[in-house]
């Protein structure tokens, strides 16, 4: 059985459609967990991102 998402929240920024669902977070802290957990991914990618094209480099 498939749970289907309700979908609360649908919009677009820029290239990226995002849909906020409120059927997976039941507790605050189920919601404290998830936005850790994001951020940490977000990070990564952003690191490697500035890595990638050199941001940062101090340049004379």
């Amino acid at each position: 059985m498939t749970v289907q998402p309700n979908i609360v929240l649908d919009y677009k920024i820029g290239n990226t459609h995002i849909k906020i669902a409120d059927n997976y977070c039941v507790t605050s802290a189920d919601v404290k967990r998830i936005l850790r957990d994001v951020a940490k991914k977000a990070q990564r990618s952003l690191s490697a991102e500035a890595v990638i094209n050199g941001y940062g480099k101090v340049t004379n």
